[in-house]
């Protein structure tokens, strides 16, 4: 998704263009949530297949349509958190593991 905001400056008017990254997660109960710019959001409430997310951290909100990001509302008051994206990639590399070789041992696992 592309975002546009303009700035007004004396006689020029200047249009910023913002891409901004989505990728999908699952969230300890494996459902979906997005990640956008590296922020984590979490499920608002949904009204058919729009889906409303709240920032875990502030009160950005978002819109997604099916699988795509539609709105990004406000700014962010902290710093995205990168560590925590990997801690849950490797979380979910675990227990695909786990879940599909259930007779390996712990140092199997962690190999």
């Amino acid at each position: 998704m592309t975002r546009t905001r303009f700035k007004q400056r004396p006689g020029i008017q200047v249009a910023v263009i913002f891409t901004m990254s989505l990728i999908w997660s699952t969230t300890k109960y494996n459902r979906e949530a997005p990640i956008i710019d590296g922020y984590f959001f979490e499920k608002n409430q949904q009204k058919g297949s729009k889906r409303y997310w709240r920032c875990r951290e502030c009160n950005v909100t978002a819109i997604t349509v099916d699988q795509s990001l539609y709105k990004v509302n406000g700014e962010h008051d902290h710093l995205p958190n990168p560590a925590e994206k990997m801690q849950r990639k490797f979380k979910r590399k675990i227990k695909e593991t786990i879940s599909s070789q259930p007779t390996l041992s712990s140092k199997e696992v962690s190999k």
